[in-house]
Parts: structure tokens; C-alpha cells; sequence
């Protein structure tokens, strides 16, 4: 397990950054905000499936879906070192 805040990924993060975040930070900004896969899915338009594979590190978001996770991720931000989500 990679050793990230919220990650529960099944393996460390291998360093590839998928453009923008790694695996992990894709689950840790899905987790910070309380979503389950489904719904972090629809958000950005893909099936569960797909972000599971992406948490997986097995497959990687498309630029457009990539854009979509960013403006998610606009919505979480560190306070004395933990994540939260802004209300």
C-alpha cells in the first residue's frame, strides 16, 4: 500500500503521474470528499469500473476526465496536514 494520507491503493505509487495526479491522488481526492466510486464516476462522466482501474494504476484518465478530476480537486485543500473538503 502506498503510504499517502487516504490511500488504499493496492500497490505503492510507481511514480507515473498520469499527467496531473498519480493513482493514489485520484483516491485520496475521491475519499477526501466522501464520494464512493459510483459516485465519483458520474461526476466526471466514466463508469465505477474506470476509477477503479485508475485508483489500480492499471489504466489512466483521458485528458478531458483529467481536467474534470482537477476541478474536484479544487474543492480539497490541506489544513494542519490533513485533507478536508471545503463546505
Amino acid at each position: 500500500f502506498c503510504q499517502q494520507t487516504f490511500c488504499a491503493c493496492p500497490k505503492k505509487n510507481t511514480g507515473y503521474t498520469m499527467g496531473m495526479f498519480t493513482a493514489c491522488e485520484i483516491a485520496n481526492i475521491r475519499k477526501a470528499l466522501g464520494m464512493s466510486l459510483t459516485e465519483f464516476a458520474y461526476k466526471i462522466g466514466v463508469s465505477a469500473h474506470t476509477v477503479m482501474s485508475w485508483e489500480a494504476d492499471r489504466r489512466h484518465p483521458k485528458f478531458d476526465h483529467m481536467a474534470k478530476i482537477n476541478e474536484l480537486s479544487a474543492t480539497v485543500v490541506k489544513s494542519n496536514g490533513r485533507k478536508k473538503v471545503l463546505a
